[in-house]
């Protein structure tokens, strides 16, 4: 329905460029540069499934059974994040959207291209790698994805929508594996003894509404001014 023009039209707008940036290549690129800092030790393959507050420290237990014990800890996990749940509040206040996304060809004339409605919105764009395509979906339960299954479910709310739609859709549905993503409400803080949150993990949004990297570039950015 419309074709918006970039450069000296979006900044007169809104002051700066238009970024689209997929989480993978932002995780990438954090990683590195923690790699890269003497300071910093990445560890590969490791869950948190438990953490608990010590008050002057906070214990966290990996999956396979190991322990960190450590002076701070900063969730950086998303809307599931095992920190948030320590900071009270925060409840889930929408009914769950799914999350679906997969490399798919980029699209032919280079457009990032956007379809929406209530309950279904897709973006089809070109990454440095290629194409990118991610699919939202809100449900009325998930006991409907239990019975049915998350591509049956998809598929069908996909069904009434325009072919170059379902076109772009068709490799997010049946290749991704689904998220589930809620509206929250705001917690009431953010910090509590040696524990944080930033990101998602202090403010889910969802992935839709286009504010989930821009929060973690902002809070990642505090951090840091924070820790020098």
């Amino acid at each position: 329905l419309r074709v918006a023009e970039l450069g000296p039209v979006v900044r007169s707008g809104y002051g700066r460029p238009y970024v689209l940036l997929p989480h993978a290549v932002l995780r990438a690129l954090l990683v590195a540069a923690c790699e890269a800092d003497e300071m910093v030790t990445v560890e590969y393959g490791r869950s948190a499934v438990a953490v608990e507050d010590l008050g002057d420290a906070a214990l966290v237990t990996v999956d396979g059974g190991a322990t960190y014990r450590a002076e701070a800890l900063v969730g950086a996990d998303g809307p599931a994040s095992r920190v948030r749940a320590h900071l009270g509040g925060g409840h889930a206040l929408s009914s769950p959207y799914l999350l679906l996304r997969a490399a798919a060809p980029g699209p032919p004339d280079d457009f990032l291209r956007l379809w929406s409605d209530p309950s279904l919105h897709v973006a089809h764009a070109m990454t440095p790698d290629g194409g990118d395509v991610s699919v939202t979906v809100r449900v009325d339960a998930l006991d409907e994805l239990d019975r049915d299954g998350v591509e049956a479910v998809v598929t069908r709310l996909l069904a009434s929508t325009a072919p170059e739609v379902r076109a772009a859709t068709g490799e997010a549905v049946a290749r991704a594996d689904a998220r589930v993503h809620r509206h929250h409400a705001p917690l009431h803080r953010w910090t509590r003894h040696r524990m944080t949150v930033v990101g998602c993990a202090a403010q889910p949004s969802l992935p839709h509404t286009a504010k989930s990297v821009s929060l973690e570039l902002l809070d990642a950015a505090a951090l840091g001014r924070a820790f020098d």
